[in-house]
């Protein structure tokens, strides 16, 4: 009797302070819903490449202008195509949609293109609007590890052995460019042109 007494007791206690349930929903944390986000990266990143140009990306966006410009930089030609890649890859597991497909594919054909230089790496061509390499193609680590990336991201959904063996030519590349000291390396420069590798 005793034991009913206080399991009624602690029952009665528990129900009387309960709060309602509207008041539980306040202990939820109002999280971020990324799919939103994620639309509207697709959005973007399939229709403001220059499809003219086989969707070469811009790089500067300016909305104070009336109308919102875009412009073009030298990264648009080894960079970005790279990281419009992987982020439309993030964007379109994120929401489920199969919008952009396309757009995936031109970035992925855009890439293979810059892999000039006969060591696997992606080179900027020797002339862009921007160019900074005097004339001669470059290879850049930080274009490379775009690129990189960006392939990888599309190898982790679709696994075709042909995008592998574009990666393992890129880790290629970069190891006969790598300085080794003991089980460390490193490279002398970030940026090389042609005819210096």
């Amino acid at each position: 009797m005793k034991m009913r007494l206080i399991f009624t007791v602690i029952l009665f206690t528990a129900v009387s302070t309960a709060h309602p349930e509207e008041s539980r929903t306040r202990l939820v944390p109002n999280t971020l819903d990324l799919r939103l986000h994620a639309a509207a990266s697709i959005n973007f990143l399939t229709r403001t490449p220059d499809p003219d140009q086989g969707m070469l990306p811009y790089f500067w966006t300016f909305f104070e202008d009336d109308p919102a410009e875009l412009r073009h930089n030298h990264w648009d030609y080894c960079e970005n195509p790279g990281r419009n890649l992987y982020g439309l890859i993030a964007a379109r597991q994120i929401t489920g949609s199969l919008e952009g497909i396309e757009a995936e594919r031109a970035f992925e054909q855009w890439i293979y293109r810059t892999m000039t230089g006969g060591n696997g790496l992606c080179w900027r061509p020797e002339y862009s609007p921007f160019a900074r390499s005097r004339g001669k193609a470059e290879m850049n680590l930080w274009d490379n590890r775009s690129d990189f990336m960006g392939l990888l991201s599309l190898y982790m959904v679709y696994r075709e052995p042909a995008v592998r063996e574009k990666l393992e030519g890129m880790l290629d590349g970069l190891q006969e460019l790598a300085i080794f000291r003991g089980k460390y390396f490193y490279f002398e420069k970030e940026a090389i042109l042609a005819g210096n590798v």
